[in-house]
């Protein structure tokens, strides 16, 4: 027959098992880093700092240098003068096939390529945006050729990517109508517009000595 526990081991066995717990809420207090309300909000300040001050995405930053450039080339194009239609004069770009390369550079500056077509007299090409020169061997202009989309001719009125109608009235009506070939002639000279046939929207404007016409 088991003798019963007494009074005191009880209230000792009782004070063992408290001590026991606290001991182990303590140890699991002291592992965990305190947190204040004051990090938690500079945490989230920081966050928000960051987002305000990250620098543009990379499809802005294109867009951006996109809109220079067109701006700048813009301002190319309203930098030089614009002149009247003058058919005993022709001209592009400012430019007449009585002219000389040096006279395209100093108007124009270098050009942004350059490269030698190969024909019986070889030809010189100065190419710049949307428009080029061709310079025989003597250095006097061959050729004159404007393509860029939207690019002015030199002609008030006239840029690439106009309908016909724009033609008319810079030009006149031309000396030859082929649907999608304009031509305007005059002495040695012939300026030719060549048509989009489902548009009549101007692709391309040049301007050439007359005997070429026929090649």
């Amino acid at each position: 027959m088991q003798r019963p526990i007494t009074k005191s081991v009880q209230v000792l066995v009782t004070s063992a098992l408290f001590i026991s717990l606290t001991l182990g809420c303590q140890s699991v207090n002291d592992s965990v880093p305190p947190h204040s309300t004051d990090d938690v909000l500079s945490g989230q300040k920081e966050v928000s700092n960051s987002i305000q001050d990250s620098p543009h995405s990379k499809s802005e930053k294109t867009a951006i240098a996109s809109s220079s450039k067109d701006a700048s080339s813009d301002a190319a194009n309203q930098n030089h003068p614009e002149f009247d239609f003058d058919r005993k004069n022709m001209k592009l770009k400012g430019i007449s096939l009585s002219d000389t390369e040096q006279d395209i550079t100093k108007a124009w500056g270098a050009p942004d390529t350059r490269y030698t077509m190969d024909e019986a007299d070889p030809i010189e090409v100065l190419e710049y945006e949307g428009y080029s020169f061709g310079c025989n061997s003597k250095g006097h202009v061959a050729f004159i050729e404007v393509s860029g989309s939207g690019t002015s001719t030199g002609i008030i009125g006239l840029k690439v990517g106009d309908h016909d109608s724009s033609a008319v009235t810079a030009l006149g009506k031309p000396d030859q109508d082929t649907g999608y070939v304009w031509s305007y002639k005059s002495g040695n000279a012939l300026l030719r517009l060549d048509l989009d046939p489902k548009t009549s929207k101007i692709q391309s404007v040049k301007l050439f000595p007359h005997q070429s016409s026929a090649a």
